[in-house]
C-alpha cells in the first residue's frame, strides 16, 4: 500500500463500474476517526479531515461508498460535508494542476 505525509497509508482505488452518463465523479470532506478493533493507522491522531473522490450516481451512494472504503481502512466516518459533483467544484473553486 502507498503511502502519504508522514507515512500514513493512501489507498487508490480502480473501480471498474458499468459506466452511464449517470455516473459522475463526486468529492466530499469527510471526518474521520481510528476504528479502536483495528491497527493505529492515524499514528495517535484522534482523528483526520480526508477528501475523497468516488464515481456515483448521487449523494446517497457516495455516502455508501465513501464509508465502505473508509471502514476497510479502519477507519469510522464522523460526518462528511461539502458534497458535490467534482464538475461544480471546479467552477467554483482554482483546483492546481
Amino acid at each position: 500500500m502507498k503511502t502519504g505525509r508522514n507515512n500514513l497509508p493512501v489507498l487508490i482505488m480502480n473501480i471498474h463500474h458499468n459506466m452511464t452518463s449517470q455516473r459522475r465523479v463526486f468529492i466530499g470532506l469527510a471526518h474521520v476517526v481510528a476504528n479502536p478493533t483495528s491497527a493505529d493507522v492515524l499514528k495517535g491522531a484522534k482523528g483526520a479531515y480526508v477528501n475523497i473522490l468516488s464515481l456515483v450516481i448521487d449523494e446517497a451512494e457516495y455516502i455508501g461508498e465513501a464509508m465502505k472504503v473508509l471502514n476497510s481502512m479502519g477507519l469510522n466516518m464522523i460526518d462528511v460535508e461539502d458534497i458535490e459533483p467534482f464538475s461544480a467544484r471546479l467552477v467554483f473553486r482554482h483546483i492546481k494542476q
